[in-house]
């Protein structure tokens, strides 16, 4: 499965965010296109107040405070991924 996750610097939620799903993850298939707004004129414009966000090729959108337990959910709808059961999540 391959997601794209948006992100620019300097963004504290957007390193958490992206703490979380690669911790969620580390022993899948699924493969992260990360993508900075800042540099995709046509992602600012459509996120730009909404980052970090995270695309699913279903068309699920996760999009600001994002836990590691929406991303978890949003991941165990597709059986090629099983994401950790652990609970001690990276902060």
């Amino acid at each position: 499965m391959k997601i794209r996750f948006y992100t620019k610097k300097g963004c504290p939620l957007c390193d958490k965010t992206e703490r979380y799903l690669l911790y969620l993850i580390r022993d899948s298939s699924v493969e992260v296109y990360k993508t900075d707004i800042e540099s995709d004129s046509e992602a600012l414009d459509r996120y730009h107040d909404m980052i970090p966000v995270i695309e699913f090729p279903n068309g699920k959108i996760l999009w600001g405070r994002i836990t590691g337990e929406e991303i978890e959910r949003a991941l165990s709808s597709y059986k090629s991924c099983s994401p950790t059961k652990d609970r001690n999540l990276p902060i």
